[in-house]
Order: C-alpha cells, then structure tokens, then sequence
C-alpha cells in the first residue's frame, strides 16, 4: 500500500513507503495532536485498503472521512465547485489545480484515481436520519449470540433511556440480557414491542435461583417497561426505526466481489445516541466476524476516526469498551484488522494501546501523552528506546510520523503522499443528500415477528385440538420432511414443548431447558417413538396451509385423555434417557462454559480472560527483572554522570595541555627555555593521560552495564514469551463434562396437534 514516502537524516524523501496490508491483522493505531495529519493519513490508508479489494467500515465522528466519495479523476471545475467555500469557479478551478499537482508529484494519475473509485461500492449509512441510508434497528434483539454482545446491546439500549448497565452486576441488565437470551434460544425473533413486554411479564419464573419478582418487583419492572416504551414511542426515535436492516455483512460483501467502503456516520448524533450507535455497529461486526472461518489474510478494517471516549481508561467501562478491546482482542483470527485514530493516547485505556502491532506516531507534545504511549508500546512487548522515540516524536512537522511495526521491528520516519480524495473538511448531514447512494445498497426486508410465542401457543394449549381446515397449522422443517407438492396428504403429529429446570450446585448453574419432542403420524400406526426436533423453533410453524392439501384423520386412540397422559409421560422418558447436559470446563483458568454456550464461544471467553492472566502472571514478572533493570539504570546514570565530569575535565586537560605545549616552544623559539616550564608541560601532559584513561575506563565500564540491560531486556521478552505461550496453551485443555437431568425436573409445558405434508395423492 503505497502511504508516502520515507525521510532520511536531512528530512528528505529517499524512498517510498509501501505498507503491508497483512500487517494490519495485529491491528493499527493513528496519534497525534490537532494538525498533525491525522485524518489524511487514514483516508489515505483507506484508499490503499479499497484499491487492494479490502471492505471497509469507517466510523466517522466527525464527518471528515466521507471525503472519501470525493474523488475526482477528471480534475474538472464542475466536480470541485459544490464542494469548495463559496462554490465559485474561480476557488474551484485554483482548488482542482491545487489537486492534480499534488497527486503528480506523489506519481498519482487519473489511472491510479479510476482504479479506485470504479472499483468499489461507496455508502454512507446515517443512523437515525434519511440523509443517507437510514439503518433499522427493529431486529438488533434477534440472533444476538456470545455474552460480550449480549451484555454490549443490552447495556447500549439502557444508556439511551438513561439506566447504566454493568451485566450481571445490575438488576436491569440481568433481565434484559435473561429475556433476550430466553427468546434467542427459541429461536424466535422479537422486537421492542415483545421486549416491553417481556418486562412486564416474563416468559420465565426465575432468573437463576431466584424468582422473577424478588429480584425485581413487577412494580418496578412496569416503571422499566414504561420508560423503554417512551424511548420507543418518542417521535424523536422515529428515523431509528426506518431504512435498511442493521446488517454488517452487506456493509461488507457485494453481490459481485467488489470491495465496499461503508462510512457509518455519527457527527449529526448527540454523544449519548453515538455511544448507542457504535455500540450497536461493534456489537454487530463482533457477531458477524465469529460466524466466518479463521483467516491469516486481512479481509476487512474497521476504522475509527475519533476513538476519545469510547476505550476510556480503567474504571471507565462504557458498552463501546467492551466491544471493542474483544474486537482487539479476537478480530485477527478472523481476518478482520481495526485501525483506531486519536489526538490524546492519555485518554485510551493502555490494553488497547498494547494490542496494536502497527504505530503511526504524530507529533505529542504532553509528556503525559507520550509517556502513556510508551507505556502501550512496552505493555505490548517492549523493545523501544523510549528516549530516542520521544525526542523524534516531539520533533515531527504537520503530515510526518513515526512508523512502528513491532512484528518486523521497523521503525521509520514518514511522510504522507497526497490524498486522492478532495479533502475538503466535515461534510454536513445536508450535503451528504448530493451523493447517490441507495442504488449501491442492497435492499432487505426488515424480518418482523410473523409467528410469536403467544400467537403458537393459543393452538393446542394444554388439550389435544384436531386442527381443521378453518384453522389449520403445519411444519414446514425442510431438513426432516420434503416439500410438499400438490394433492399431498398432511398427516397428524403430537408436537410436545417438554421444559427441565436444571441445576447443578458444583458448577453454579441454574436455567430453565427447553426441548421438543414429536410422535406420529397418528392414523394407523399406534407403534411409534419420540424423535428429537434438533433446531426447531416456533417461526418454523405457520398459520396458512394451501387449499389443495387433504388430511389424513387421527386415530381414535389418540383422543383418549388417559392415552394421552401416558404418551406425554414417555416423551417425559424419552428427555431423561437422551439428554445429556455437556459443558466445556478448564481447570487452569478454573472456568467452565454456561448451558448452551459453544465449544468456541467458550474459547473466546477464554482468549478474553487471557489476557488478565497474562497481565496478573507477567506483573510478578516485571517486578522481578524491573528491580534488577532499575538497580542497572541507575548505576549507568551515576557512571554516566562520573562520565560527563571526567570528560568535561579530559577536553579542560587537553587545553591546558596545548597552552603549555605553546608557551614551551615559543620559550624555545626566543632562546629561554627553562627546566621549570618543561616541567610543568610534562606534568600537564600525564595528568591528561591519567583523565583519558579515566575516561575510557567509564565509558568500558558504562558499555559492560549496557550490555547487561539488553541481556536483561532480551530474557525478560523471552520469559514473558513463554509464559504467554504457555497459557495460550492451557487454553486448549478443554474437557467435556455430561451433567444427568433429573427426571422429576421435567414435565410437558405444552403440546400441540401439527399437520406435516407427506408427497402422494390420495387412494
């Protein structure tokens, strides 16, 4: 990727500097006060991302990188005039010369400019605004999966009506998160409206342990429900419900291959719906990004333009910081690389420092920035003369940085090439109205709640119903049964909803299990078994049956309450002889997996608490070499200050030295040479000799302590090394465990008549 250019010891371009895409998977961070080129620099990188087939979601703070959509091959004034000051001929013809010389210098032409710009797929999504694409966020509760985006949804739709979140730590994010986790275990997609009222009357008794109502009274929950109706209600809310699906994979993927470039949009939002928005999008991309195999390769950037606030510093622990250290820490297995941009390192919890691979380092002048970016940069492996990095830093001029690759090693000092994209500054929600958007973006009907929980279980509901043409319902499970053509015949099943509360006192868990059982078909043959519906949920039931289908009668047996009883009885059986509840446990992080968490969401937890482990083993670590290194540093100091004296009087020696070198030639010259003038020339002579030997003897002395702190350096990095390796390890060491159901624990919640087409015309 071509960046810019590299600056020798004169400050002078002696190169140019091509940056490796795949080196961005170990993440990237952009520093920098106001002024330093910041924001050109990641357009740039942008552009060299996109020109490389590379998607890309921007996250822009403040409308700065939807400059990107301004790129103007031609150079023509038309194209330059509605987006210069005034809109005059004039400022837009001296602007469009401006940029074309810019670009030739840097070797750029119209070629390079329509390679990029031709390739690929622009969009500026505006949530809460029809400006650009207005993004829906009706169906974020559906298909929410791992506990980190569980916990990062659930508390960003809390800070919008003002209730802070904290998991499992507060009674509002415990009932949300329990509610949306019970319907997504069905299956079943819901809304805010079934979320509203869920609150008020929950689809479950107990929340671990305890009943519902003891850990949050009904009146209270109402008061909850009353103020998420509000927000929902809000006429100021109403653009957050409109436009296309929240769906990252098409701001990721198009249907023939090219690269997108999709600018998520936030200036216009107050800093309370940005936090919410964001909050939304990470939490979204993390769930996208765990559905995708692992990848080497870089497949995608998320870039963020104005990272101050969302990665605050410990105790700060806002939704976006969640979302995005797991982003930090688990996106490179998946191929996805994140690139963050800020003016103050000071403000950006040091892990998030530490995980970046790839620096770009503005000018700082604070030390406090700068001390706090080193502190990263060594969290994340060590290896930097902190002196010299800080000198350069403090001495870079607008549009120069300072490279760092810890992966390769490389530090260089950069400059940054020319922006293809007319950088014209913030571009207003107004002006994003000019661009042409929606035709690149794929339409996608928003899924509603087409078949809900209350509207299935009206059928049946306790006693056997015999469905008939009036009110007909059928399974249609492709993957058990076929398509049904036309003259099928639909045959009656029993469809049971069986529900076990189990508990385990050594593991801590507690949760209500649902299963489904099917019997049948129920006309001939009264021989049959249970067999396991694996992945039904109630959306697979629908109302509406074709006209031409026939039914099969049910057999008489099956209208018995006392056959019915023991049939229901054995479905009872059938879940205690089957089921067998497994959970993945590690016993060096003393860890063990919830019900119905998978093998890998259990790993990723356990990447997540990797790093506290390492942090927590790694501390003992660096107290007991950063003792050592102290006690090194601080006899080089002293040496080196013994050195500065002795060398001070050496250069003293040496002058007096050649005076009295002089005044006993010029005492030859004019015939007076005395033995007292001799003698103390030759006396000047061996005391000089006597400080250069000092000297030299300091300076061997201070290169022997040197030699001992890189020793001592270099075993640390390697200690630390093999400890993170180590415990990367242990991740590995997953045992599965089978926990017993017990049979008095489950009963039939439910059962229901269902009519399933079989393929075949009636004799």
């Amino acid at each position: 990727m071509y960046i810019g250019g590299i600056l020798n010891e004169r400050n002078e371009i002696s190169n140019r500097f091509l940056l490796k895409s795949k080196d961005l998977t170990t993440h990237g961070m952009i520093v920098g006060m106001t002024g330093s080129g910041k924001t050109a620099l990641g357009i740039i990188m942008i552009e060299e991302l996109l020109k490389e087939g590379k998607s890309v979601i921007a996250i822009d703070v403040k409308g700065d990188l939807t400059n990107l959509l301004l790129n103007f091959p031609d150079f023509s004034i038309e194209s330059f005039k509605k987006w210069v000051k005034g809109g005059s001929d004039e400022v837009a013809e001296s602007e469009s010369k401006k940029w074309r010389e810019g670009l030739f210098r840097w070797g750029i032409d119209s070629n390079y400019m329509e390679s990029i710009k031709d390739n690929v797929i622009y969009s500026i999504f505006t949530p809460n605004s029809e400006a650009g694409i207005p993004l829906n966020i009706g169906g974020i509760l559906s298909g929410v999966k791992g506990k980190e985006t569980l916990s990062v949804v659930v508390d960003s739709i809390l800070s919008l009506i003002g209730v802070k979140g904290g998991g499992a730590l507060n009674r509002e994010s415990l009932l949300l998160s329990t509610i949306i986790d019970y319907f997504s275990r069905k299956g079943v997609e819901i809304g805010f409206d079934t979320l509203i009222s869920a609150i008020q009357d929950p689809p479950f008794e107990k929340i671990g342990v305890f009943k519902v109502d003891k850990i949050y009274p009904r009146d209270d929950r109402m008061e909850l429900a009353f103020k998420m109706n509000s927000l929902v209600a809000s006429p100021y809310m109403a653009d957050w419900f409109k436009g296309e699906r929240f769906n990252v994979r098409n701001m990721l993927e198009s249907s023939d291959g090219r690269p997108r470039c999709s600018i998520f949009y936030i200036a216009h939002l107050s800093e309370k719906e940005r936090m919410f928005a964001i909050s939304l999008l990470l939490s979204q991309i993390l769930t996208y990004i765990r559905s995708l195999s692992g990848s080497d390769d870089l497949r995608y950037v998320l870039y963020f333009d104005e990272v101050f606030g969302y990665v605050p510093p410990y105790p700060d622990n806002p939704p976006t910081k969640r979302a995005l250290m797991t982003l930090l820490k688990q996106a490179r297995a998946f191929g996805l690389g994140v690139i963050l941009s800020t003016q103050n390192p000071v403000d950006i919890d040091y892990k998030a420092i530490g995980n970046m691979g790839v620096w770009f380092i503005g000018r700082l002048i604070t030390k406090q920035d700068q001390k706090r970016l080193l502190d990263g940069m060594d969290f994340s492996g060590g290896g930097i003369d902190r002196k010299l990095l800080s000198q350069k830093i403090s001495g870079l001029k607008q549009r120069e940085f300072i490279y760092r690759n810890s992966k390769r090693g490389e530090i260089e000092k950069i400059t940054t090439r020319w922006a293809i994209s007319y950088l014209r500054g913030p571009i207003t929600l107004d002006e994003i109205r000019n661009f042409d958007l929606k035709k690149n973006f794929p339409a996608e009907k928003i899924l509603s709640e087409t078949i809900s929980n209350d509207r299935v279980d009206g059928v049946g509901d306790g006693d056997i119903y015999v469905i008939t043409r009036d009110n007909p319902v059928y399974q249609k499970f492709s993957a058990l049964y076929p398509e049904f053509e036309e003259e099928s015949v639909f045959y009656p099943y029993i469809l049971a909803k069986l529900t076990a509360n189990f508990t385990s006192s050594k593991y801590g868990i507690y949760r209500n299990m649902l299963f489904y059982r099917i019997y049948g078909p129920l006309n001939e043959n009264l021989i049959g078994e249970w067999k396991n519906l694996y992945g039904f949920s109630v959306k697979d039931l629908s109302p509406s049956i074709p006209d031409f289908a026939r039914y099969s009668d049910i057999s008489y047996e099956f209208k018995d309450e006392k056959y019915l009883e023991n049939l229901l009885k054995s479905a009872i059986v059938d879940v205690y002889r089957e089921e067998n509840v497994v959970i993945y446990v590690n016993k060096f992080f003393k860890m063990h997996s919830d019900l119905g968490e998978s093998r890998e969401e259990f790993l990723n937890r356990l990447r997540d608490e990797l790093e506290n482990i390492l942090e927590a083993k790694s501390e003992k670590l660096r107290n007991r070499y950063g003792k050592k290194l102290l006690r090194l540093k601080e006899k080089l100091e002293k040496k080196n200050f013994d050195y500065e004296i002795a060398k001070k009087e050496y250069e003293g020696r040496k002058r007096e030295e050649y005076l009295s070198a002089g005044e006993s030639l010029l005492s030859f010259f004019l015939g007076s040479r005395s033995r007292t003038i001799v003698s103390k020339a030759a006396r000047k002579r061996r005391l000089t000799k006597k400080m250069e030997l000092k000297v030299k003897k300091l300076e061997s002395e201070m290169d022997v302590i040197k030699e001992e702190i890189e020793a001592l350096e270099t075993e640390f990095n390697r200690e630390l090394d093999v400890l993170r390796k180590d415990i990367e390890r242990k991740i590995g060491e997953i045992a599965s465990v089978k926990l017993k159901l017990k049979k008095s624990d489950i009963y039939v919640d439910k059962y229901y008549t269902i009519w399933l087409p079989f393929g075949g015309k009636v004799k």
